[in-house]
């Protein structure tokens, strides 16, 4: 079976993570599958390389399925956009393309804007697709669904919720854990949305004091880039801490992309005995390999996420007012946990995971006959 896969290959490793669950469940489901690669970013505004227009129908024509996502590629605020969203696909490209198509735990985030008009148009574009018997639209468990009924008022029949690819990560070799490691991921992409009610400098300083704490029982910290921004606020926190730290509990990963280099980078995650931080995957796939995980909540998808697998007390706001109370109590409660499982809710998003492919399957089958 010949897949043309279009989504972020080289821009975050979490990505890479959720396109390895994924693949795994998928290929259990289908069997063989030749996987190519199309890089979403291609087709941004910003990179201008690509576009969905006759090439690129002719293109999708030529294989057995197309894979679109995961990602937060339903985001509905760019107003150059037919869709009003990044897979700008307009009615006479979707109409042109006959290979079946899979919409894959795609985020619907209406979080940075989104006009009426936009709005609108995305409306259009979905009527368009679920129109079609050859295509599934699928929507990440992160609180799509709660955005697309506040936009709408209803999820449209065939709108499927299934868990993020991530849950799913596996890894070629699990190492041992280190029972006095936390591995941490921090961001200051969108930091104005991000942080509220106090500066930058304010919220490193409240790290410091947490992380602190921390050092002085001898807790070693592994800081975890995804992007390349995200080594700036590594750098602007780690460079407060006194010298002691830095020579003795400090380590910082390798920033890398491309797919097939999640596999080490969250091999060094599984090292840990607890994993917190604000980006997604950092999370999604942590919780997905057993790690007890402290989440932290500066965009609401990873809370909204939480809630959906009613996990939501594991949830540490920056936000709130008794933060740095709040975050190192948490921690240090959690690092003294030593019968840790989640094994059950893993094993029911997995059960969602492959009822959707199955029927994607059924839908490629009742094509091919």
């Amino acid at each position: 079976m010949k897949v043309l896969h279009l989504a972020s290959f080289n821009g975050n490793v979490g990505d890479n993570a959720h396109h390895n669950g994924f693949r795994s469940a998928f290929e259990g489901v289908f069997g063989d599958v030749a996987w190519e690669e199309l890089e979403i970013r291609l087709f941004y505004n910003s990179w201008n390389k690509e576009k969905f227009n006759e090439q690129f129908v002719k293109r999708v024509n030529e294989f057995d399925a197309l894979i679109i996502g995961g990602g937060n590629f339903f985001e509905v605020c760019h107003d150059y956009s037919d869709t009003g969203c990044t897979i700008n696909m307009s009615k006479e490209v979707l109409d042109g393309i006959k290979t079946p198509v899979l919409f894959n735990a795609l985020g619907f985030d209406t979080k940075k804007g989104a006009s009426i008009e936009n709005l609108s148009k995305f409306k259009r574009f979905m009527e368009c697709a679920l129109e079609k018997e050859s295509m599934l639209v699928t929507f990440r468990n992160d609180g799509s669904e709660e955005n697309y009924i506040e936009s709408y008022g209803v999820l449209d029949d065939g709108i499927k919720v299934i868990p993020d690819g991530g849950f799913f990560l596996g890894l070629s070799s699990y190492p041992e854990v280190d029972k006095q490691m936390i591995g941490i991921n921090l961001a200051c992409d969108m930091i104005d949305k991000r942080i509220q009610g106090r500066g930058y400098v304010e919220f490193l300083d409240e790290l410091v004091e947490v992380y602190s704490s921390l050092m002085d029982q001898g807790v070693k910290l592994r800081f975890f880039p995804h992007i390349l921004s995200d080594l700036k606020i590594i750098y602007d926190l780690t460079s407060r801490f006194q010298d002691i730290y830095v020579k003795y509990n400090l380590e910082i990963m390798p920033y890398v992309t491309g797919q097939g280099c999640e596999d080490k980078f969250f091999q060094a995650y599984y090292e840990c005995d607890v994993v917190t931080g604000m980006r997604f995957h950092t999370n999604v796939c942590s919780y997905g390999m057993g790690k007890k995980v402290v989440p932290l909540v500066s965009y609401p998808k990873i809370g909204d996420l939480f809630k959906s697998i009613g996990e939501e007390s594991l949830v540490v706001d920056v936000n709130s007012l008794d933060f740095v109370e709040a975050y190192k109590n948490r921690l240090e409660d959690v690092l003294s946990i030593d019968d840790y499982s989640n094994i059950d809710h893993v094993n029911n998003l997995k059960r969602k995971q492959i009822e959707v492919i199955t029927q994607f399957k059924e839908i490629v089958s009742g094509l091919i006959e």
